[in-house]
């Protein structure tokens, strides 16, 4: 059998008649076939494994084990041909990483919403005095729990072959809440922020540069310690969670995804995320285990996917730009709200037509009083344009009525004010995604 290459040639050079022989009768001409290097080739010579049939090939391209090639069928008689069309590279970790996190995230305000619930002292009194007086392992200690847990969001729970307590015992009540109460408190408020520096501390303790701020730590260079990043306490949250539930029979999550809340393809233009008043079944602290569970799984997951398309994206062959999506927790009296920011590099042109780089931020949020509302943020060449997008008609009108004010502290701030505008409705902005390589198969 003869390969003819597009890329490199293959010649056959032994392969079993029997086997060839029923091969040849399934295959057609045209036919695409998936062919999978077993081995390294050596000496111009490679086996290949097509299906069922294994070909032993010779090649005059250096070819790798596992290496997978794309083979179309051109001739079966007198000898088959086939040819190269495609050198298939295998998807890269953050490809995979990707497509495996996509479905396991949640809305992290809908977590927010039910772990600011559960940090009430009538709540907590509720949940002790409906807890079980089992006796609970030392383990779950919030105080013990460890920064760092070597699972990941979505992966089984194994569960211990001793007799399960009935329910939640007053010690894991305990150790839920404080680390929920610990969680809750260490997230900024919206006063916090206007104080110089104080935002910036906030993005960077955000989750998404917890690692990076770990290797900093490690290399010695002032960085927030560990245990104040927002993603810090929900691994160690995590952990717990799954040290109570490997001792329990837990029922199936009764926390459903409403069809109405929308969560944003990560890359994607920053919306308003969602608003969740608290869900957890609180008369059946079980259910509420693995509710609690799924949703802290699915926040991690989310934040995972951020950190993995917070990366620098191929606008052009020539051209890489960088660009973040942070999802910022914010407390608001007894409520905590969500902003979504995305910040990256642009490409515009100055006033002579000349092209200049340029930084763009957008910010979506959802306020009780002013609804909706979408910024972009766009600084350049010393001078800054703010856009507002308010969805409530009140609203924009409210923000209109304000631009002169906003104007006079920008400008006060040493700003240069190029444009202040404001509109009613959404913005126009385009939902396409940041990482080079798409979370989404063209070809399926």
């Amino acid at each position: 059998m003869e390969v003819k290459p597009t890329q490199p040639q293959i010649t056959t050079i032994k392969v079993d008649v029997a086997e060839l022989k029923a091969a040849l009768s399934n295959w057609k001409v045209g036919e695409s076939l998936l062919a999978v290097a077993r081995e390294s080739s050596q000496q111009g010579r490679v086996m290949l494994q097509i299906g069922n049939l294994a070909v032993e090939a010779k090649s005059d391209q250096p070819i790798r084990a596992g290496q997978q090639l794309q083979l179309v069928v051109e001739r079966l008689t007198p000898s088959p041909v086939m040819r190269v069309v495609d050198n298939i590279q295998p998807p890269s970790p953050q490809s995979i990483a990707l497509k495996n996190l996509l479905p396991l995230q949640r809305p992290i305000s809908e977590l927010l919403a039910n772990l600011t619930q559960l940090t009430q002292t009538k709540v907590v009194t509720q949940l002790l005095t409906a807890a079980s007086t089992a006796i609970t392992p030392s383990k779950v200690n919030s105080s013990s729990t460890p920064l760092l847990t070597p699972t990941l969001p979505g992966q089984p729970v194994t569960t211990s072959a001793t007799t399960p307590p009935p329910g939640i015992s007053r010690d894991e009540v305990r150790a839920i809440t404080q680390l929920a109460q610990r969680l809750v408190s260490q997230i900024s408020s919206s006063s916090d922020i206007s104080k110089p520096g104080a935002l910036e501390q906030a993005i960077k303790s955000s989750g998404n540069f917890f690692e990076a701020n770990l290797l900093k730590g490690l290399q010695g260079l002032n960085r927030p310690t560990p245990n104040s990043d927002f993603k810090a306490p929900l691994l160690q949250l995590l952990d717990l969670l799954r040290t109570v539930s490997s001792s329990k029979s837990l029922p199936p999550s009764s926390d459903k995804l409403p069809l109405s809340s929308e969560l944003t393809l990560p890359g994607s233009a920053p919306q308003a995320p969602a608003r969740f008043a608290p869900s957890l079944p609180l008369g059946d602290t079980l259910r509420m285990l693995a509710d609690l569970l799924k949703q802290v799984e699915g926040s991690l997951a989310r934040i995972q996917l951020n950190q993995l398309t917070s990366t620098p994206h191929q606008a052009t062959e020539a051209e890489t730009r960088p660009a973040w999506l942070i999802e910022l927790p914010l407390r608001n009296g007894e409520r905590i709200d969500l902003v979504q920011m995305k910040f990256e590099e642009e490409r515009g042109k100055n006033s002579d037509g000349n092209a200049e780089k340029q930084w763009s931020v957008k910010l979506a949020f959802d306020l009780d009083t002013i609804g909706p509302l979408h910024i972009k943020v766009t600084y350049a060449g010393g001078s800054i344009s703010t856009i507002f997008w308010a969805e409530q008609h009140d609203s924009a009108e409210l923000f209109k009525a304000n631009m002169g004010e906003l104007e006079q502290r920008l400008t006060k701030a040493g700003l240069v004010v190029n444009k202040l505008d404001t509109h009613s409705g959404a913005p126009p902005f385009k939902n396409g995604l940041l990482a080079a390589e798409s979370i989404l198969d063209e070809k399926a």
